[in-house]
Parts: structure tokens; C-alpha cells; sequence
């Protein structure tokens, strides 16, 4: 009969097998063989790790063609699709919609997605056409309005702002507190009438341009109104405040200049009243108060330039 035996001795384990001769019917003799475990050992093990390099080879095999399936298929658009929103960020360039069909290559996810980019790229690029358009049009409104009210509160003959232009100025202008400094001065051209009655408009238009220039010149400091056909007013504020007197003083000089210069024309002579009211916190509750003031004094002027002059 057949067996199998394990010694273990000194050297480790040994592995015998037997197994009986018979020839004819009849037992002849044993055959029997041994092998060291260390041999069989060895030989599993190496078998075991070329099976194992084989599969190992075979996973990685696999895995780098998945990667780069996944890279090309996947990966790459998605960069490019990335490069281009950064692009479009950037410089709103409505033309990248174009480009990001690109990206499009099959039916899957990115390809859809690609094309609704691309689609949300040339709405917005309408939007902002549409924005624009629109902005433009806008600012001609704006530019427009803006003239006729520059045009509405402006002297067409002086170019200075004009009555509507004073009054909105010291619209509500209530002073509480006391301690405002401002002043406002009137002007009243002289002999206009008479200049346009005997010379004729044009020359009493120089008239007016001539004296506009003067006050324009004596009160740089302040915004100068001319609120009536001959009457201009001026709010002093700062400098002009501060120096009234002076520039009164410098007015009247350059008058006297021109009256006494005989190479002039008649209505090139200009003859202006003037007068001023300063800012009373015990008697002024607005400008309009001031402005009374600044007109009665006037008139005094005017009376008295009459009554010492020659007409």
C-alpha cells in the first residue's frame, strides 16, 4: 500500500513517500523518494511571486491605460475648459465661444457642459451689448439734459449764470447757527436805456458785456449772477468778503478811468451804482434778507451817481 511519512531531524523537516512494486500479482519491492521542505518552499515561493509580478504587471498595465484614458478623456478638457473661463474673465471676449466647442468631442457630461458655457458666454456677450447700448443712450439723455439746464440757468448774451441760477443757489438757504460769513453786492448798470434808445441794442449789448467783464475781474474770488437786464449780484465769500472795501474802492477806479478817457465811446463809458450787505446774524435769518439790504443800498448809489453826473 501507498504512504507518506514527515521526519523532523536536525536539518528540518524532510517529506518521504512510498509506494509498493508489484509485478504480477505479487509484491516485489518499495519505492519510496524523499525531498527537503526548504527545495519545495523555494519553488512555491518564487512561483507565487512570478504570479504575483504577472498580476502586478497586468494591474499597472491597466491602470496607466485607465489613467490616461481618463486624463484625455476627461482631465485635459477639463483644463482647457478652465483655461478658456480664465481667458474670458479676464477680457470678456465673446469670440472664446467658438473655441470651447473644442471641448465638445462626444455626448457626455463635459461636452454638455462645454455648450452650455459657450451658450452662457454669447448671452451675456448680448446682455452686455444690450447694457451698453443702453448706457450710451443714457448718457446722451444725461448729456442732453445737462445742456438745456446748463443752458437754462445761463445768460446767453454774458454767459453768467442768470436769475434762475441765483435763486437756486439760495434756495432754502436758512442760516441757524450765526456764524456764517457772506456777503452780497449789487450791481446796477447805469444809462442802459438810454444807450439802446439813442445807439441802438448792439451797443448797449457792449454795454452790458463791458461791465460784465469788470465785475467779472474785480470779484474773482465769488460766483457772479446777472439777474436782470442791467443788474448783477454777487455773494462774497471768502477774499471778496474779507475785502469789500477794497474792491469797491478798485470798481469805482476803474470807472472813473474809463469816464475820463476821450477816446472812448459813449457806451463803452460804463457807469454802474453798487452797493453791499454783509451777513447780520441779529437782523438776517436768509440770504434773501441780505440780498435786501444789498439792493437798498444800491439804489442809494444810484441816486447819488445821478445827482453829481452830467447826462
Amino acid at each position: 500500500m501507498d504512504g507518506f511519512e514527515v521526519y523532523d531531524n536536525e536539518y528540518g523537516y524532510t517529506y518521504a513517500c512510498y509506494s509498493l512494486l508489484q509485478m504480477n500479482g505479487e509484491v516485489i519491492g518499495v519505492v519510496g523518494a524523499e525531498v527537503e521542505a526548504d527545495r519545495i518552499n523555494h519553488d512555491i515561493v518564487m512561483i507565487t511571486l512570478r504570479a504575483v509580478g504577472l498580476i502586478g504587471f497586468a494591474i499597472a498595465l491597466f491602470l496607466a491605460i485607465l489613467i490616461w484614458f481618463i486624463y484625455h478623456r476627461f482631465i485635459k478638457r477639463l483644463g482647457t475648459m478652465q483655461s478658456f473661463v480664465q481667458e474670458y474673465a479676464s477680457n470678456k471676449d465673446t469670440s472664446l465661444a467658438e473655441k470651447i466647442h473644442q471641448v465638445v468631442t462626444s455626448r457626455d457630461e463635459i461636452s454638455a457642459l462645454a455648450l452650455q458655457f459657450s451658450d452662457m458666454i454669447m448671452q451675456i456677450g448680448d446682455y452686455i451689448n444690450q447694457v451698453t447700448s443702453t448706457q450710451n443712450a443714457l448718457q446722451k439723455e444725461r448729456d442732453i439734459s445737462r445742456k438745456l439746464e446748463e443752458k437754462s440757468v445761463t445768460d446767453a448774451l454774458t454767459g453768467l449764470r442768470n436769475r434762475a441760477a441765483y435763486d437756486n443757489a439760495v434756495k432754502d438757504w436758512e442760516i441757524e447757527s450765526g456764524e456764517a460769513e457772506f456777503g452780497i453786492a449789487m450791481i446796477d448798470l447805469n444809462y442802459l436805456k438810454r444807450v439802446n434808445d439813442t445807439y441802438g441794442h448792439d451797443k448797449g449789448n457792449i454795454m452790458i458785456k463791458k461791465c460784465c467783464q469788470m465785475v467779472c475781474d474785480v470779484f474773482k474770488h465769488s460766483p457772479v449772477f446777472r439777474i436782470g437786464g442791467d443788474e448783477f449780484v454777487v455773494i462774497l465769500r471768502g477774499h471778496d468778503y474779507e475785502h469789500i472795501g477794497e474792491l469797491h474802492t478798485e470798481m469805482k477806479a476803474c470807472m472813473k478811468a474809463w469816464e475820463e478817457d476821450e477816446t472812448l465811446k459813449n457806451w463803452e463809458k460804463v457807469s454802474a451804482a453798487f452797493g453791499y450787505a454783509c451777513f447780520d446774524p441779529e437782523r438776517d435769518s436768509n440770504a434773501d434778507a441780505v440780498f435786501k439790504r444789498a439792493d437798498k443800498a444800491m439804489y442809494l448809489n444810484k441816486k447819488e451817481m445821478k445827482a453829481v453826473r452830467t447826462e
